[in-house]
């Protein structure tokens, strides 16, 4: 509906005689925040061993093996020296992920960490959201951020 530009119209089931909110296009100001908590993360960061530069083959050796091992990320992020990748812990594909990368990178991890991505964000959310938590991991876009946060 939001690609061909058709509003909708979202009323309360508590307070049904309420007019409601109408979402559609027209942005005076950013919406009201939409909050995502991913819990039970894993955040892998990987380099190379030799201290070089994280190119092209370096990224399609990652990819390739997070293909072979059934491995969804939920984020990622790339630097020239350093690609971080966070997912869901999986008790199998965790240690088999990491045990080949190994091979050809130096291979750095954090469990029990926590997903927060926050659509129309803005630093105050942010802020309330990282209450008691140290973020290890921060991705801003526009109008969304994601970060990868442990308790402390």
């Amino acid at each position: 509906m939001q690609n061909k530009g058709i509003p909708l119209y979202v009323k309360s089931f508590v307070k049904p005689d309420e007019t409601g909110t109408m979402v559609d296009n027209n942005f005076s100001h950013l919406p009201v925040p939409c909050f995502i908590f991913k819990i039970n993360q894993v955040l892998i960061s990987i380099s190379p061993k030799d201290f070089s530069f994280i190119v092209e083959e370096n990224l399609s050796g990652i990819f390739n093996e997070l293909a072979k091992q059934r491995v969804k990320v939920n984020v990622m992020e790339n630097s020239a020296l350093n690609f971080s990748i966070c997912m869901d812990d999986d008790a199998e594909k965790i240690p088999a992920l990491t045990s080949a990368l190994k091979e050809n990178f130096r291979v750095l991890y954090n469990k029990n960490l926590e997903l927060i991505t926050i659509r129309y964000y803005d630093q105050a959310t942010i802020d309330r959201v990282c209450t008691n938590k140290k973020v290890l991991m921060e991705h801003k876009s526009r109008y969304t951020v994601q970060l990868v946060v442990q308790e402390k």
